[in-house]
């Protein structure tokens, strides 16, 4: 964690150093010249310092002055020799040219590249220029509305402009890794590059690999990259890229621009600790088995689609069935309802039924009574022939009345049979739709009072017969009294046959009448049961049809809903098959399996930028470290 804490902070101190570098310069209208360069460095005190055990540092700073096109200028070299142990005499390497001490009145002797200053315990403060190559040669293009212009005909220019920088880093070396294996690598550099943007004129503003900070006035742009880096960790790109440019984008109005600053270090791959990674192969073992997992994560989500596919199909053919149902249900609503007003019908009916039984009864009880008396008074006849004839006109009266209420009863209670067996099909037929158990109790009831009515009926036509018989006999008797007393005796016998006759057809015809009552008193409670269970049916139609519409409209939001599962899990199987391919396999790819050569190559990096090397020299007997500051020139 502090190594990596480390790192952030040189990286982070780059970029500050280069913004701070390109602001300065900005809002201060400076160009970098030598005198400004010289009053920079020596703005350090140079008091004489106390002795440690430190060993003396050189920290040299490299300005390379640079045209707008990223061609070098000048190069000036300004060195801080840090005299920790207070020596009076420092003997440094230098490659420069045109050396001046920029802070105080030391002085100092040349020998080659070889200096030696008479340092009188003092830091020494110094400069000069150099035309030895630069290890990071930086080139910059611009276009205007994706056509190549130079920076001389940009300038005053509106439209899309794009500024790149492109950087190549030529301090290449060959060395041996710790495997023994001889490598090309390239000395480690990360760059830094800013620049200021005026917002009155540089809108919609992008960058590649860099970042954007605006206060509302200007724009302060940042860009890294790591020229050469790629080449010496031996990655392709479409494993890793790592960038070796930065680009700006923007909307322009009357094209300007500040300087820019762009510093390059090579400490930050110092810090690089790598004694951490001490187990390789565990490593390697790690990323098979993420592989793996990938692959099988892959394969269950696309079992998972699968899936989802098979219940959105069937989620379909459920919400077909529901559809069907709920016509069912509409239909058996419809047909409970006219069943209930058939079984309400039927009720009325039998009511009526029953109170014209009961009034035929009593006409039954009335006719037995006169039978019985037609049979007691035939000895007495001869003397009662006026009371005879009377009574049997009263007879034969009655008898009319009653054959007129048999057939009425008769045709009332047929009617009654045809209506009930229109009932008993209603119902069975809804039986075949709706197994309801109340349903097929009504039809068990109904039945069973169809053949009780249909014995009555049987035996109120016999009754019937029975009666027609006996007022035919008592009607010839009647005509034969009134022919004359001859034929009294044989009339009297005749009307006591017939009197006979009409007693046992009045007793059963009674017999049968109480029959046919207590019958229609049973249809009567029976039709009003069934036009309860009728109406309770209806009801329960009604309900069952209103809770099939709230399901049909729920399987419709089931299967909406399991559509979007599947769009979702569509997504999933694709996010995490182009995870599996861009992500692990890639990175899996991109090490091969074997990090040992990765770690070698970066190892040798790590040891690259601790060699204390700077760009004009240093000795042996003293530490060193070197920064560039690469700047171009404004156009304006």
């Amino acid at each position: 964690m502090k190594k990596t804490t480390k790192i952030c902070l040189g990286s982070l101190a780059v970029l500050l150093s280069a913004s701070a570098t390109c602001i300065y310069a900005t809002n201060n209208k400076i160009e970098f010249t030598d005198s400004v360069i010289a009053k920079q460095s020596g703005a350090v005190s140079t008091t004489s310092r106390e002795s440690s055990d430190a060993e003396p540092e050189k920290d040299e700073t490299v300005y390379a002055l640079l045209d707008a096109n990223g061609n070098t200028n000048k190069i000036i070299v300004s060195d801080w020799l840090k005299n920790a142990k207070a020596l009076d005499t420092i003997y440094d390497i230098s490659n420069l040219s045109d050396i001046v001490n920029v802070k105080g009145d030391e002085t100092f002797s040349t020998d080659k590249n070889q200096v030696e200053w008479a340092a009188n315990g003092a830091d020494i403060y110094y400069q000069g220029t150099s035309e030895k190559a630069l290890p990071i040669q930086m080139k910059v293009t611009y276009t205007l509305d994706g056509t190549e212009i130079t920076p001389e005909e940009l300038k005053g220019k509106s439209g899309n402009v794009s500024i790149r920088f492109d950087y190549k880093n030529t301090d290449k070396r060959t060395v041996e890794t710790a495997s023994g294996d001889n490598i090309d690598v390239y000395m480690p550099y990360m760059l830094a590059t800013t620049t200021v943007l005026n917002t009155d004129k540089f809108i919609n503003i992008e960058v590649s690999n860099g970042k954007i900070v605006s206060d509302g006035n200007k724009a302060v742009v940042f860009g890294t990259a790591f020229p050469g880096l790629q080449e010496s960790l031996d990655l392709k790109k479409d494993d890793l890229d790592i960038p070796d440019y930065f680009e700006i984008t923007a909307d322009v109005t009357d094209f300007e621009l500040s300087t820019t600053a762009t510093v390059a270090i090579n400490d930050v791959f110092s810090l690089l600790n790598l004694d951490s990674i001490d187990n390789i192969d565990d490593l390697n073992d790690s990323l098979v088995k993420l592989s793996d997992a990938s692959n099988d994560l892959v394969k269950g989500t696309v079992d998972l689609y699968d899936g989802v596919c098979k219940l959105y199909d069937g989620a379909g053919t459920l919400s077909d069935g529901i559809a069907k149902l709920d016509t069912g249900a509409a239909t058996l609503e419809t047909g409970a309802g006219k069943l209930a007003d058939g079984t309400k019908q039927l009720s009325t009916g039998v009511n009526t039924l029953y109170t014209n039984v009961k009034k035929f009864n009593s006409g039954l009880t009335t006719a037995k009574t006169g039978a019985s008396s037609i049979a007691s008074g035939c000895t007495d006849l001869s003397s009662a022939a006026k009371q005879f004839t009377t009574g049997t006109t009263t007879i034969s009266t009655g008898l009319s009345s009653l054959a007129t209420g048999m057939e009425t009863a008769s045709t009332g209670l047929s009617q009654t049979i045809a209506a009930n067996k229109q009932v008993l099909a209603g119902l069975e037929a809804i039986y075949k739709e709706n197994k309801s158990q109340d349903i097929y109790t009504m039809i068990a009831t109904l039945k069973k009072t169809i053949e009780t009515q249909e014995q009555i009926s049987a035996s109120l036509q016999d009754g019937n017969n029975g009666l027609k018989d006996g007022v035919t006999s008592l009607q010839g008797g009647v005509s034969k009294l009134a022919d004359g007393a001859k034929s009294f005796e044989t009339g009297i016998g005749t009307l006591s046959t017939g009197a006979s006759s009409l007693s046992k057809g009045v007793s059963d015809l009674s017999a049968a009448g109480t029959k046919l009552e207590t019958g229609t008193k049973d249809l009567y409670n029976a039709s009003v049961k069934i036009n309860t269970g009728a109406s309770d049916l209806a009801a329960g139609s009604k309900t069952l049809a209103s809770g099939i519409a709230s399901l049909k409209t729920g399987s419709s939001d089931l299967l909406k809903g399991i559509g979007d599962l599947k769009t979702g899990s569509k997504d999933l199987k694709e996010g995490m098959n182009e995870f599996n391919e861009t992500g692990i396999q890639k990175l899996v790819n991109t090490f091969d399996g074997d990090l040992k050569k990765l770690i070698d190559r970066l190892d040798v990096l790590k040891e690259l930028a601790e060699k204390n090397e700077t760009y004009s020299g240093v000795s042996d007997d003293m530490d060193g470290n070197v920064k560039f500051i690469y700047t171009t020139e404004e156009i304006e």
